[in-house]
């Protein structure tokens, strides 16, 4: 699913074209906490929780909504 702005408690996966930023990164796991509407260029803000960092940190990303992916919260 692409193009639509993650909502509290969505797990989504960060692809590399979601920033220059993950560019090394096959997937990036991350549970959203807030967010905010997307730009019309389709760049988004999301704050919520890095599941592959140890520890866990709550951190913010600038991303571009068609990098995301969206998959089921339990499953990951």
């Amino acid at each position: 699913m692409t193009g639509v702005i993650p909502r509290r408690g969505d797990v989504v996966h960060i692809l590399r074209g979601a920033s220059v930023r993950f560019a090394d990164a096959e997937v990036r796991r991350f549970r959203v906490w807030a967010s905010a509407p997307a730009a019309p260029s389709g760049w988004c803000r999301l704050t919520g929780w890095d599941l592959d960092a140890d520890p866990q940190d709550l951190v913010t990303h600038h991303l571009l909504v068609a990098g995301l992916v969206f998959r089921p919260g339990d499953q990951w």
